[in-house]
């Protein structure tokens, strides 16, 4: 009974060590298989995947992190409208990785996306404002940007208090006058 049991044991051992080794290699042909579709389709101008192989070179997911090369792909998708793209062009100038820093063209890129309704970047064009980073300090415009990220950004919220403390109550009503009107003008 002993013996029938444990080669059962070593069969279910070798089974399952089977089953492992077959899956894994599968998976690897399905990743390498889906990272030359990624390539090809992100080398037609398929913005979506180009931002996808910027987010890999940028993180090193499945490539060795490369900031130049995560810098062209979102640039390419960027380029064509892609909001996060844009967004992610705008860090890169933002913090100098990838590409030499440049406020003004962080700022630039910020724009874009916040234009679009992308809650980051309109968080990250508010505090550029707050502190004249790349642009002429603006408190009004600052929290007007801010005040439209908090919809979409916790902590949002806490920027755009902290720039209404600088604040008179007429520019926080203006701020929010303005926040009122983009949100009226980026519907129709």
């Amino acid at each position: 009974m002993r013996t029938i049991l444990s080669i059962i044991l070593v069969v279910v051992g070798l089974l399952g060590s089977w089953f492992a080794v077959t899956l894994a290699s599968a998976q690897t042909k399905d990743a390498a298989s889906f990272d030359r579709h990624l390539l090809a389709l992100a080398a037609k101008g398929h913005a979506d995947s180009q931002y996808k192989l910027g987010v890999a070179y940028d993180e090193g997911l499945g490539v060795s992190k490369d900031y130049t090369e995560a810098f062209k792909w979102f640039s390419l998708a960027a380029e064509q409208g892609h909001a996060h793209s844009q967004f992610r062009v705008g860090d890169m100038y933002m913090s100098g990785l990838g590409i030499v820093k440049s406020d003004a063209e962080a700022v630039k890129w910020f724009r874009k996306a916040a234009e679009q309704g992308l809650a980051n970047a309109q968080g990250m064009l508010g505090i550029a404002y707050a502190k004249g980073q790349g642009v002429p300090q603006n408190y009004v415009l600052a929290y007007m940007w801010l005040h439209l990220a908090t919809e979409g950004r916790q902590g949002a919220a806490q920027f755009r208090d902290a720039v209404g403390e600088r604040m008179t109550v007429a520019q926080i009503s203006e701020a929010q006058k303005l926040a009122r009107e983009w949100k009226v003008t980026r519907r129709r």
